[in-house]
């Protein structure tokens, strides 16, 4: 969540209708590589899970960072 005009609640519900096993919330801004969440979300992952997000733009906030960060799950 970036913004004050973002709600997370609609996030989490979205993410809950889905049947996501585990939810992370990250609520700081995503402009550097900070992401606490991001990171341990991708510590949980194992090989075989499926990666769910409410919108692109909450995982990676440009194209080069998505395609790295798909790149990333790949590996």
């Amino acid at each position: 969540m970036s913004t004050g005009g973002q709600r997370l609640d609609r996030q989490i519900d979205a993410l809950t209708a889905a049947g996501c096993r585990r939810i992370f919330a990250g609520k700081k801004s995503g402009k550097d590589d900070l992401r606490p969440e991001l990171k341990a979300c991708r510590a949980f992952l194992a090989i075989g899970d499926t990666l769910v997000v409410p919108a692109l733009d909450r995982y990676g906030r440009s194209r080069k960072d998505l395609v790295n960060m798909v790149g990333g799950l790949r590996r």
